[in-house]
Formats: structure tokens, sequence, C-alpha cells
């Protein structure tokens, strides 16, 4: 076949298509109008971390979630650690209220990360902002637990790892500066001074919350226990019906009532103000008793069968008075003035997690 006449079979199917547009004009127009959407409203699959970040916090609002719902029935929450109950005990808002806004911090969290991907926007700003305040926010819990209370809440450090993981899903540049975030207010707490304020603002007469007078006293002590601490007990049936002694009751944790003639309850008494000067004198267990001297000074004397031996020698010997520099307006003292007890953990109890489930006596109640 010449070439003229491959032309001339080629020309028809030219002309077909040809016609074929013209009778359907429409089709260039919706043609052009799908690139024209696909180019504005592209659909990218979002990228794995971004889907991880997404089911991430879902999990912590699913956890926290469970917390809060095991705190309104009562309970002691999920992590049953010694400093996770030293925590508790002493921030002054309630555990409940803490987890509501780790709960809406989460919440909120959540549908940003459909907009984790873009560039610019109103949104992804906001998105990153609360991932930030987030790790700012734990900064200043994790500075406080290892400045202050010297020791961590295994949940606390829980939700810390979970923000930080969703900062890293977000990006590198995203981590680094939460991490710088974070560092700056760890250096910051760790610049204060919080055992010497915290010691100075609060009293060992704070921490009564009754007392129970004799009027043939010739000894005024402080007792320091729990409401579940069994050695507590041992002690306290020794003293309640001794007329000798005039006894000021300082409980380490809260509890609502304390059924002892003659006593009246203060609502308003700080069991931290008495965890902050055990913790002053470098002591972390109980029973102690804190014994004022003819001398004018103190004593203390630590666990259940050294205070009980000093009870029993209290009429036929007086031990000589340690006088460390605290007083009735403040205390403080690097000095050790204690009576060496028995092994550690025998006769005593933590001031920071319970021995028993249940309290001691009927008539401690301890106030969840």
């Amino acid at each position: 076949m010449s070439p003229e006449s491959q032309y001339r079979s080629l020309a028809p199917s030219r002309h077909l298509k040809r016609v074929s547009f013209a009778q359907n004009p429409s089709s260039i127009q919706n043609s052009f109008h799908n690139m024209s959407s696909q180019l504005q409203n592209p659909q990218k699959k979002r990228p794995l971390a971004f889907r991880l970040g997404q089911w991430l916090t879902l999990l912590a609002a699913l956890m926290i979630t469970v917390e809060i719902g095991i705190l309104l029935l009562g309970g002691k929450g999920m992590c049953a650690s010694e400093g996770c109950q030293m925590v508790d005990q002493l921030t002054t808002v309630s555990p409940v209220l803490f987890n509501l806004a780790g709960l809406f911090f989460f919440l909120i969290l959540l549908p940003g990360w459909r907009y984790a991907g873009d560039q610019t926007g109103i949104r992804v700003q906001l998105f990153r902002l609360l991932l930030l305040g987030g790790l700012v926010a734990e900064g200043v819990l994790i500075g406080f637990q290892l400045l202050v209370v010297d020791t961590f809440c295994l949940y606390c450090l829980i939700v810390f790892t979970c923000i930080l993981l969703l900062n890293l899903l977000a990006g590198i540049r995203q981590l680094l500066a939460g991490l710088f975030l974070f560092a700056t207010v760890l250096l910051a707490m760790s610049s204060l001074e919080f055992s010497q304020s915290a010691a100075e603002s609060q009293t060992v007469d704070e921490g009564v919350v009754a007392s129970r007078p004799s009027p043939v006293a010739t000894t005024t002590a402080h007792l320091f226990f729990s409401a579940t601490c069994p050695h507590c007990k041992t002690v306290l049936d020794a003293m309640v019906n001794d007329p000798s002694l005039t006894i000021h009751f300082n409980p380490t944790d809260s509890i609502s009532s304390l059924e002892v003639a003659g006593v009246t309850l203060n609502p308003d008494y700080s069991p931290a103000a008495n965890r902050a000067f055990l913790r002053s004198v470098g002591i972390d267990e109980i029973p102690v008793l804190l014994v004022h001297t003819e001398a004018g000074g103190y004593l203390l004397v630590k666990g259940e069968q050294t205070i009980l031996q000093y009870l029993a020698n209290l009429h036929t010997v007086q031990p000589e008075a340690v006088s460390p520099p605290i007083g009735t307006s403040s205390f403080f003292s690097g000095a050790d003035p204690l009576i060496p007890p028995a092994d550690p953990g025998d006769d005593a109890c933590s001031i920071a997690t319970d021995c028993d489930e249940d309290p001691v006596r009927p008539w401690i109640e301890p106030k969840h």
C-alpha cells in the first residue's frame, strides 16, 4: 500500500474523532473540571505517623476515662505505687479534676491529626501549639515530682510518655521544640528552693487533727500516724489510756473521724504539713513520736518498738533531750535527733503508702 493510500485510510478516523468531540462538547468541560478538582483537593493518604498519633491519642483518652471511672467509684486508681499516692496527697487539686483536664486535652487533640501534615493554616498551628503546651505542663508535673516530692508517679510517667511520643509522631522539629520547652521548665524549677519554703510555711501545729489534753499530764507529744498502719495501732493503744500524756494527733493521711474521748476533730488540719515535717528531718516511716522535753527541746522517737520502750520508761528514765533547731513557727533540721529504731520496715510503715487496705481501728476512718 502506498503512503498516500495509508494517509487516506487514517483520515476518516481523525475526522470521526473531531466529529465525536463536536457532538459532545460537555465531555471536554467535564475533563477539565475533574482535573481542576484533583489539583485543588488532592486525596493524599495520611502518613503512617499521623495515623499512629491518632490511635495513641485515642488510647490515652480511654486510659484516662477508665482512671476517672475508678476514682469516682471510690477506688485508688490504676496506679497503686508509693509515688502515685504521695503525689495525690501533696496536690491541692483533686485527682479527678486533674484527669478531667487530661481527658479534655486529648479529646481536643484527637481531630487535629487530620491537619497535622498541613504546612500552613490556623488549625495546624493550634494543633502543634497544643502538643507543645502538653509537654510544658508535663515539665511542671515531672519537676514537682523530681524536685519537691522526690518520687515519681508511674501513671503520670505513662501520660508523659504518651505526650512525648505524640510530639515525635508530629515530626522531629516538633519533638525538638517540645524537648527544649520541657528542659527549660525543669531548669527554671531546679533554680528554686522548695523544701525550705515548704517547711517555713507550715508548722507541726497545722497538722494536728485533734488533741487529747490531760490535767495530770507530765509529757506532751505529737504522734504521727496513719489510719492504715498496724504499727501505729499498737502505739495508739498504749497512748490513749495513759493519763500522763497530752497527745496531739498528727495523721499523715486524710481522716474523717477520730473517736477518742475528750477530743474535737479539726477539719482544717493539713496532712501535708505532717509529711513535710517528717521529710525535713529525713523520716519516711511511721509511727513517729515528737516529744516536748523539759529543757524546751524536742525528742523524736521512731518505730513501734522504740516508742513503746520510751513510753514504758517515761516515768522512770528521762532520756536526754535532743534539740534540733525547730519550733512552733517553723521547722527545719539537718541533724538526726532519732533514737535508733529496729531494722527498717520491721515495725514501721511508709508515709506514702498504705500498710493495710482497711483502717487499723474502727474509730479512725480514712477520707476518700
